[in-house]
């Protein structure tokens, strides 16, 4: 989904950043997103610059985001987001949300396997992506599956995320991160 306001910009300010993160976060809440399905919340500046052909201006604030993202039972789903995005005066200009509906049965939220197992499943799908070392950190996930209806299925994964000092290519590379099925065998 995505919200346009379409009204000229007030003047210039600096607005209080906690305040922007309350409203974003109140304005999810209005259209119908409750706080239990509200995780980690990120507040950031948008900055741009001008180029006139000879030399870039000073990076300035252009925009502020609020990105709120979903969590079900305190795990994060994969790809579910609000991007909430405040004019430089503090007022609301638009969000993009992505928070499909969650269907009422169909999931799978829970594991049987033990640490060590999940811990052995991660470095077997590590070592079939040709990986052979490093420091491997482990992540609780849900992956969400469509369903027809529109609504989505959550599946628990783990995500191994290997270290960009154990990469392939060297250490300029951003860390890896390889699904591991934790499904029961």
């Amino acid at each position: 989904m995505l919200v346009l306001r379409k009204t000229p910009n007030g003047p210039r300010i600096s607005p209080d950043e906690a305040l922007l993160r309350r409203n974003a976060l109140a304005r999810l809440n209005s259209w119908g997103i409750p706080n239990d399905e509200i995780g980690a919340v990120v507040q950031r500046r948008t900055l741009r610059e001008d180029q006139d052909g000879t030399a870039a201006s000073a990076p300035e604030v252009h925009r502020y985001k609020t990105f709120v993202f979903r969590a079900v039972n305190g795990v994060r789903v994969q790809g579910h987001r609000a991007v909430v995005t405040h004019t430089l005066d503090g007022t609301f200009n638009r969000a993009l949300i992505r928070w499909p509906a969650i269907a009422s049965t169909g999931h799978r939220l829970r594991t049987a396997l033990t640490a060590p197992e999940i811990e052995r499943r991660a470095v077997e799908a590590l070592s079939a992506e040709g990986e052979r070392g490093g420091s491997v950190r482990l992540r609780w996930k849900y992956v969400a599956t469509p369903l027809t209806r529109g609504e989505v299925t959550l599946t628990l994964t783990v995500g191994a995320i290997l270290g960009a000092e154990a990469t392939r290519s060297g250490a300029t590379e951003e860390p890896r991160e390889v699904d591991i099925d934790v499904a029961a065998l």
